[in-house]
């Protein structure tokens, strides 16, 4: 019994193998992959390209706003790059100041203006006593001098 392994792996030995090596040959080749193509009908769309992006732009020209007035500013109409049309109001400025100071000027005013009443009715005055000879001419012509000089220059 032990003649039949032995003759088993002699007659294994000493055939042809050709079947062997066509079967190691296909393992060893890759197989064709196969591809799927898929097909569809073309449409035509618009497609937007919108770019956003963060910068600054600078005038060639640099216009120079100033007022001609101080004062303590309260607000402005405008925004900064807003267009703005001759004469637009562009801020707002406050006037107590100059509300005061109208009214200084305006109660001088109506303090020289008595003053000038007062002094041409002294003048008249001094008319009627200039003429009974009860004052002396050089106070009539201080108080006419005054009236001139002082007051009529309003």
């Amino acid at each position: 019994m032990a003649i039949c392994p032995c003759l088993t792996l002699l007659l294994s030995g000493c055939g042809d193998d050709k079947g062997a090596e066509l079967e190691s040959a296909a393992k060893s080749k890759p197989a064709p992959k196969a591809t799927i193509i898929s097909t569809t009908l073309i449409k035509t769309t618009t497609i937007k390209v919108i770019e956003h992006s963060v910068g600054s732009l600078e005038s060639i020209i640099r216009p120079e706003v100033s007022a001609e007035i101080e004062g303590r500013y309260i607000g402005g109409f405008v925004i900064t790059g807003q267009h703005v049309m001759p004469g637009q109001l562009l801020a707002e400025f406050d006037t107590e100041d100059y509300a005061i100071a109208a009214q200084t000027a305006d109660a001088e005013v109506a303090q020289l203006e008595a003053l000038a009443r007062n002094q041409r009715r002294t003048v008249k005055r001094f008319t009627k006593l200039i003429e009974d000879k009860l004052i002396s001419i050089d106070r009539y012509d201080e108080a006419k001098e005054r009236l001139t000089f002082h007051y009529l220059k309003l």
